[in-house]
């Protein structure tokens, strides 16, 4: 069995972050079998879920493990395949921001199903509300077949100690009531109008809405940022997390840090209030547009913070493939530069013991790399 597939022993942590450069996914092992993941990305080889391959590739029993599938936000990197995750995890609760929730958001899936509206965010969710309705309860109402809708301090997953267990408990740290008010009536300037250009459900989410995901498992405890953003107002963003009189006050040892390492993302009080000292901070790269993140600056910057930092692969990743000479001036006439925006897929892994606080072990697998102090790649792979 190769080091990949050793799946971890049933009192211990694991937290594996997967990042192709477009899009993320994140396993998370809370110990006796319990299994949640939050968000989803395809494999670009295979084209299949990367949390349903690896889970497979390790041995996992998906439709009885996984307990929890929680989309962080409707931006397409982070839910594609989640239909079929959901399809196949048959024990799972299924969790959404509430700010997606009430009668706009679901006149709009109607809206984009009926019209064919081009959004994997609007394909994803429909593909999970047909697998919840066939999940639905003896009698009950057709309007109240949906996900969980996550608020500020709400728990998701949750047990006890009994029966020499670990107990754990998963909550949600976002949105909070100041995000929820600023979005009641955002959704309606976003339906498709007569003569009106479509409009894509992925444009229209704001980071500032995701679903931070904060984890205790015995001895452990891990925060997941999401693509969470920095504010000016005190009531939404990180602010709101830092404010909130309901955050947990165990410290994370790990990081998903929020939205591909970027500045807007970053809030000090995160780093000095939520997390341990030297935690092991994980990032996945964004490589589109003219910027992809991080950049060198931002895991430098994350380098101060921290000095075990991850990325599951370079964020501008490897130089293209070369065509035939004559589509090579073809495309030399049309592009200045080309890259590739997706390539082989990174993964960070993080295992450690719910019953001390031994060093935590970090694996390197794919194009994964550690940042050295300047921002670059490092020699080392493991914590």
């Amino acid at each position: 069995m190769s080091e990949v597939a050793e799946p971890p022993v049933d009192d211990e942590l694991e937290v594996s972050v997967f990042g192709p450069g477009v899009g993320e996914s994140i396993v998370v092992h809370l110990g006796h079998g319990d299994w949640m993941v939050v968000d989803s990305c395809l494999n670009p080889r295979s084209r299949r879920p990367a949390a349903l391959e690896y889970l497979g590739t390790i041995g996992v029993d998906v439709g009885r493990a996984v307990k929890l599938l929680v989309l962080t936000h409707w931006h397409d990197d982070h839910v594609r395949g989640a239909g079929k995750i959901l399809e196949q995890a048959h024990a799972a609760q299924v969790v959404c921001s509430a700010k997606d929730h009430g009668e706009a958001f679901f006149q709009a899936l109607a809206t984009a199903r009926a019209a064919r509206l081009p959004s994997t965010g609007f394909d994803e969710m429909t593909r999970m509300l047909d697998v919840l309705w066939n999940r639905r309860l003896p009698h009950q109402r057709p309007e109240s077949v949906g996900p969980v809708w996550a608020v500020e301090g709400r728990t998701l997953l949750q047990r006890d100690g009994a029966n020499s267990r670990q107990p754990m408990r998963v909550a949600a740290l976002s949105p909070s009531d100041g995000t929820l008010t600023l979005a009641m009536h955002e959704l309606q300037q976003f339906l498709p109008r007569p003569a009106g250009p479509e409009r894509r459900a992925v444009r229209l989410t704001p980071n500032q809405r995701s679903v931070v995901v904060f984890a205790e498992a015995g001895t452990r405890a891990i925060l997941l940022g999401a693509d969470l953003e920095e504010t000016s107002d005190p009531a939404t963003g990180w602010n709101a997390v830092i404010r909130s009189p309901v955050r947990p006050a165990a410290r994370g040892e790990v990081f998903k840090v929020p939205h591909h390492g970027s500045v807007g993302a970053d809030n000090e009080a995160v780093w000095r209030e939520m997390l341990a000292e030297e935690p092991v901070a994980c990032v996945t790269p964004f490589s589109r547009g003219r910027s992809p993140l991080p950049t060198t600056k931002d895991l430098r910057r994350l380098r101060q913070r921290t000095r075990h930092v991850f990325c599951t692969r370079p964020a501008r990743g490897p130089k293209p493939h070369r065509k035939p000479s004559a589509v090579e001036r073809t495309i030399r006439e049309v592009a200045k530069r080309r890259r590739p925006m997706e390539g082989p897929m990174g993964h960070i892994r993080v295992r450690g013991s719910l019953a001390d606080r031994l060093p935590l072990r970090v694996e390197l697998f794919g194009p994964a790399f550690e940042a050295r102090e300047d921002g670059h790649v490092a020699t080392s792979a493991t914590r």
